[in-house]
């Protein structure tokens, strides 16, 4: 039970969070900036948010400093549009989930596992081309 309130809350945290980057910061961040994820702590005190920043390392790091610069006007408007017992303080990280996952693909591709793999595009056998039993 607490694990789908904590889940709702983290989900309502980052709809908002969103919303209001989108308003406030409009001409700020560097690059595109996406709020990927929250991780709110149990007790409600702190926030972890994740987000993904297009560009550079420069323009991420840009990024993560107008947002942390911005927290404390951010956890304002959380306490106005998200009832909860507490607003969290909020703490801003980079998500490299994607530049991750891109490595990894990167590698199998030199690796060329990805040929044992089925080619999606590929149609499907019929039932002339199976071998007979």
């Amino acid at each position: 039970m607490a694990i789908d309130r904590m889940r709702r809350v983290d989900a309502l945290i980052q709809q908002e969070l969103a919303g209001i980057m989108e308003r406030d910061l409009r001409g700020y961040l560097p690059a595109l900036t996406t709020v990927t994820g929250v991780k709110t702590s149990p007790d409600l005190q702190q926030c972890d948010v994740f987000v993904s920043v297009y560009g550079d390392e420069e323009k991420q790091h840009k990024a993560l400093t107008v947002l942390t610069g911005h927290r404390v006007e951010f956890q304002k408007k959380l306490s106005r549009s998200v009832k909860i017992k507490y607003t969290p303080i909020l703490k801003f990280h980079l998500d490299t989930t994607l530049e991750k996952a891109d490595k990894v693909w990167t590698i199998m591709s030199e690796l060329h596992i990805n040929e044992d793999l089925p080619d999606h595009d590929a149609e499907p056998p019929t039932q002339e081309d199976e071998p007979e039993k």
